[in-house]
């Protein structure tokens, strides 16, 4: 079984970023692509960031990639806020690939339900330092539970 831990307190940030719906096979070239288009607009208008990516996967597989701001604005046009409040979740990491990042989440999902706990969307991962060792890559997961 899967080392989840369960946290509580809250979590609340604000991301800028942009989405789209899950279309393809490949979580991995959406988030790309989003992501290509956040950082781009992120250096055009010199937007205060944290420099760490985050995904959302939200209700009818909405797509969110984004980065937590340093200070409210207001966002370029195609670009969206997203404020997220979460009271208690369960927490993991994956190592490794990301191409392997959706057996880590079927193992949380798993792990959760065996706790007897019930988790909402949205699904966030938070993505560590890029390395170009792919087996040392580290992603945080977080499941809002009830």
């Amino acid at each position: 079984m899967m080392n989840v831990e369960i946290k509580n307190g809250p979590i609340s940030k604000t991301f800028f970023g942009a989405s789209t719906k899950h279309r393809a096979v490949n979580y991995g070239e959406e988030i790309s692509e989003l992501l290509d288009d956040v950082w781009l607009a992120i250096k055009e208008h010199h937007i205060k960031h944290h420099g760490v990516n985050y995904v959302l996967y939200g209700s009818d597989n909405e797509v969110f990639a984004g980065v937590e701001l340093k200070a409210p604005i207001r966002p370029p046009r195609d670009f969206l806020l997203k404020k997220v409040s979460i009271e208690k979740h369960g927490y993991g990491k994956h190592v490794g690939p990301y191409r392997t990042i959706r057996d880590t989440h079927e193992k949380m999902k798993q792990a959760l339900k065996e706790m007897g706990v019930k988790h909402y969307l949205p699904v966030i991962e938070i993505y560590g330092r890029w390395t170009g060792n792919e087996s040392t890559l580290e992603t945080e997961i977080i499941y809002p539970i009830t």
